[in-house]
């Protein structure tokens, strides 16, 4: 089959790339078949390590004891918008390349999901809308340095008491929150 490009995709203009002559049918699984690449994207190790990458490096900048919002804030918040906007169409690209589709922008993607919403399934949705979504962002960004947070003061705690700790072995198994206060209070009754 020959490479075109579609001029049109619903009542839209938009110029990505598809093999094949493009009728409604070819528009349902066009459609059918980009929603399941972003629902495969939001499964995917690369994905998710990319955004809790992101979060890592990122969560710092946020105060929760704060109401105001600070200026990078808003500057990390849009490095967030682009990181995906630029990660999600060449997912997708790669994941749809044997069925004759390419996108040539985030702004294909929207355009394709725009044109059947009622359609997409609450994750997607929520993946889109999450971009636009200033506020989710940042209690995402609190929730992050919060966890951070508490598993360093954990691994302390367990440095103290153990004198030195070091990440399980394969095989070992780790401590978990109530093995360490058990282990406490096992060591406070002996020493009494």
């Amino acid at each position: 089959m020959e490479e075109v490009v579609v001029d049109s995709y619903g009542e839209e203009d938009l110029g990505f790339a598809y093999s094949g002559a493009v009728d409604e049918d070819d528009e349902i699984r066009i459609f059918d078949l980009v929603v399941g690449a972003i629902e495969s994207m939001l499964v995917n190790p690369n994905f998710l390590q990319m955004v809790d990458d992101f979060a890592a490096k990122f969560c710092q900048e946020f105060d929760e004891t704060s109401q105001e919002n600070k200026l990078c804030y808003m500057n990390v918040f849009n490095n967030y918008i682009e990181a995906v906007e630029q990660f999600m169409p060449d997912f997708i690209n790669q994941e749809l390349a044997d069925d004759g589709i390419e996108l040539e922008s985030f702004d294909d993607l929207e355009l394709i999901i725009g044109a059947r919403p009622e359609e997409v399934t609450n994750d997607v949705l929520d993946v889109l809308l999450s971009l636009a979504d200033f506020e989710e962002f940042k209690e995402t960004m609190l929730s992050r340095k919060k966890a951070t947070q508490s598993t360093a003061c954990f691994e302390h705690s367990l440095r103290i008491v153990n004198g030195s700790y070091s990440y399980p072995e394969e095989g070992e198994v780790e401590y978990t929150y109530q093995e360490f206060e058990d282990e406490q209070d096992n060591s406070k009754a002996h020493a009494s």
